[in-house]
């Protein structure tokens, strides 16, 4: 019996060609392969920024402090505001990613991040500031609890270590830079430029994921089910409770009754939320 495929034309090393198939299948995973690192190159600027403004900031607080005629526990709101608001939006935010799509929090995450940054350093007083950083770290919420998931979705299982760990190079270079850049920043420019240096980096961020972010068309599992306000709220009280006295117990005093409520209070609310 001649086998079947013994009429197919081979190479010239006795192998059989690719058909045009096993070609096209080829030219699929060379695109693959371009298409992961796009999007990882794509992502690292905004991740970068978030991390960089985060540390930068400590930089700029004796000088905001004289701006504005303040102390330095009044200004050091400004490291706050902006902390507790994307600890506590991380789980919300990751919730509505799934809900809407990773894409679209991650842009609309660097647009919010870019204009709260603007808008800190216009700020024309300690309280505008505080709450302009508030809104930025609901940017930085959104960048942060999407990016790492779109790296790992880009990437195969067995390449997917290695990209969350190059990626977290790239937010530990962020958050290394960012004292170096901040200080600089404040001291040849004014502390108003801690605010600005990182919007034009946000920005062309914004304008790459727009160009080159992958549209998925794939629903992800459980989004029929609606947005849990609830858990969402139990657990922002949470976080924002614990993370408020654990940074400011050292000044109330761990056994004041406002440190104690704090605590009970963020116990009773987690307690809640597992409930």
């Amino acid at each position: 019996m001649i086998p079947a495929d013994s009429t197919r034309p081979t190479a010239p090393t006795g192998q059989p060609r690719p058909t045009g198939r096993a070609r096209f299948t080829t030219r699929q995973l060379s695109k693959r392969q371009a298409l992961k690192w796009t999007v990882f190159f794509v992502l690292a600027p905004g991740i970068f920024a978030s991390l960089m403004d985060e540390i930068g900031v400590f930089q700029a607080l004796p000088r905001i402090a004289d701006g504005f005629g303040s102390t330095i526990p009044q200004v050091q709101w400004v490291v706050l505001a902006y902390v507790l608001t994307i600890g506590a939006l991380m789980v919300p935010m990751g919730r509505l990613s799934d809900i809407v799509g990773r894409r679209r929090v991650y842009m609309a995450g660097l647009a919010v991040f870019a204009l709260g940054g603007l808008l800190a350093g216009l700020a024309p007083s300690l309280t505008a500031l505080i709450l302009f950083k508030v809104l930025q770290g609901v940017g930085g919420a959104m960048i942060q609890a999407t990016a790492m998931a779109l790296v790992a979705g880009a990437f195969p299982a067995r390449e997917r270590g290695r990209a969350i760990g190059l990626f977290m190079l790239v937010a530990g270079a962020g958050g290394a830079l960012g004292p170096i850049a901040g200080g600089a920043a404040v001291t040849y420019l004014g502390w108003r430029w801690m605010f600005f240096m990182s919007v034009p980096l946000v920005v062309g961020a914004l304008a790459l994921a727009a160009i080159a972010l992958p549209r998925h068309k794939r629903k992800i599992q459980g989004v029929r089910e609606p947005f849990d306000w609830a858990g969402a709220l139990l657990a922002t009280m949470t976080l924002v409770v614990f993370l408020l006295v654990m940074s400011n117990g050292s000044q109330w005093g761990w056994t004041a009754a406002r440190s104690l409520a704090g605590f009970a209070v963020a116990g009773v609310a987690l307690v809640a939320l597992v409930a």
